[in-house]
């Protein structure tokens, strides 16, 4: 299989939609000038509010919306994948929403949808901090073949479960700004977000929890 260029795009977002989806657009188009086939966003590209909740005010029904309307036709206008980070999609609950990654191929057709399965929890003293206030999570693990090899999907937090991450591509967005160091993968030399399967066996659910917190959009493509 021929080489491909991934963007892996990094955004600091605002409480503005608008104004993050600019800046996006930017992105997507400088990547593709460079000779990228693939654009990947980060989780929250769309909003970092004020409030958790403000989130669940952006929701959109399945296939409808701004957010997800701005995806396709931005992958249709520069001709290139996207993985579309995370778009607020509503769910049962009127009160949360899906942290939903979307991939366009670069028609802007929607091939794949992955609903963020592990929700962030802390709490230390008077510190609290729950994802499942806002978020409902997925169910199941996505996978979706494109001209580059399988991708699977997966999105922050999902790096601190290894079975996600056993075999396959691997697509993580994340809000985080900075990149933990982790070793390259042994199949592309790339740095990933999680250990490959051999290192996984060896090492214990703890440390693996204790390690790659914070990472950005990262990219590895395995055919």
């Amino acid at each position: 299989m021929p080489s491909s260029r991934f963007a892996a795009l990094q955004m600091v977002s605002t409480p503005e939609v608008m104004s993050n989806l600019e800046s996006a657009d930017r992105l997507i188009a400088a990547a593709a000038a460079a000779g990228a086939r693939l654009a990947a966003l980060p989780e929250n590209f769309y909003l970092i509010g004020r409030h958790e909740a403000d989130k669940v005010k952006l929701r959109e029904p399945e296939g409808e919306g701004p957010i997800q309307s701005f995806l396709a036709a931005a992958a249709r206008r520069h001709r290139v994948w996207i993985v579309g980070g995370t778009a607020p999609i509503s769910c049962a609950d009127p009160g949360r929403i899906r942290s939903a990654c979307l991939v366009f191929d670069d028609s802007g057709r929607r091939v794949a949808r992955y609903d963020k399965m592990h929700l962030f929890r802390f709490e230390a003293g008077d510190e609290r901090y729950d994802e499942s206030r806002t978020l409902e999570g997925g169910e199941s693990a996505v996978a979706v073949q494109s001209p580059f090899g399988r991708l699977a999907l997966s999105v922050c937090y999902d790096v601190r479960f290894p079975e996600l991450y056993q075999s396959s591509a691997i697509s993580t967005p994340c809000s985080f700004p900075r990149p933990s160091p982790c070793p390259p993968a042994p199949l592309t030399g790339k740095r990933c977000c999680a250990p490959a399967p051999s290192r996984t066996r060896r090492t214990s659910l703890r440390r693996l929890k204790a390690g790659c917190m914070r990472a950005a959009a990262v990219l590895t493509g395995i055919p």
